[in-house]
């Protein structure tokens, strides 16, 4: 039988559409798109997550949470927003608006509590459904004065994480960057990172991942020359080989 080669994978290709070999490269692709665009569309976003649970493993992630949140740089209630973004306005919308990340979580922050306040008998998912967020969201909102800093005396781990409906990597990376980066914690609470992740790359509690095709050398140094200088990659080299 004749195989017929398609060439290289583009990021609109979904992993089942490809070889296995070239799972490394199509991630690599999509992992770009996803970190480096303004607008990312929820469909994109979407389209992302739901692929993650059957091609993580292979990948070398620990499970598709963690492929989604670090290999992407996506939030996870990020996914979710973007599907209900999406049933709202049953179109392929951009999920991420022009308003500054900051004027967009203090405007939900206001909507939240505007409900609440007119309607008080009102449940929290009630809330997140009217405004179109998670209901993890409306309880951090509503619970401002500081549900992480309250957390780390009255709660575990695990009961925050259930509490709170977040997994509990997510908890720990928060009482973290509230421990031992306040500032960045508040930065990431008014609405100034994309994803709790962004914000613990910047506290240097996370460090950042590319993923990178291994059977394809101009691939791979096209990928590292987006994160760093010709100089630089030659002194790495240059190092590596004297060890």
């Amino acid at each position: 039988m004749v195989k017929i080669d398609r060439g290289k994978p583009s990021f609109v290709a979904s992993f089942a559409s490809v070889e296995k070999s070239q799972w490394m490269e199509l991630f690599s692709l999509k992992s770009a798109y996803l970190r480096n665009q303004v607008d990312v569309s929820a469909k994109r976003v979407i389209e992302a997550a739901a692929e993650a649970p059957d091609v993580y493993e292979a990948l070398g992630f620990q499970s598709a949470e963690q492929m989604i949140t670090e290999g992407y740089d996506l939030d996870i209630r990020e996914v979710e927003h973007a599907r209900k973004w999406l049933e709202l306005s049953n179109a392929d919308a951009p999920y991420r608006e022009v308003v500054s990340r900051a004027e967009k979580a203090a405007i939900t922050a206001e909507a939240v509590r505007s409900i609440k306040a007119e309607k008080p008998e009102a449940t929290q998912q009630q809330i997140a459904d009217e405004v179109g967020i998670s209901k993890p969201r409306v309880n951090q909102l509503l619970n401002k004065k500081d549900n992480l800093s309250n957390s780390l005396n009255t709660e575990t781990i695990e009961q925050e994480a259930v509490r709170r409906d977040i997994s509990e990597m997510c908890v720990k990376r928060e009482r973290q960057l509230q421990r031992d980066h306040p500032e960045i914690s508040e930065r990431f609470k008014a609405g100034e990172f994309k994803s709790l992740n962004a914000a613990c790359i910047e506290a240097g509690i996370v460090h950042r991942k590319v993923g990178v095709p291994v059977n394809d050398v101009a691939a791979v140094a096209t990928i590292l020359l987006k994160h760093y200088t010709k100089h630089e990659l030659i002194e790495a080299i240059q190092l590596s080989a004297e060890r």
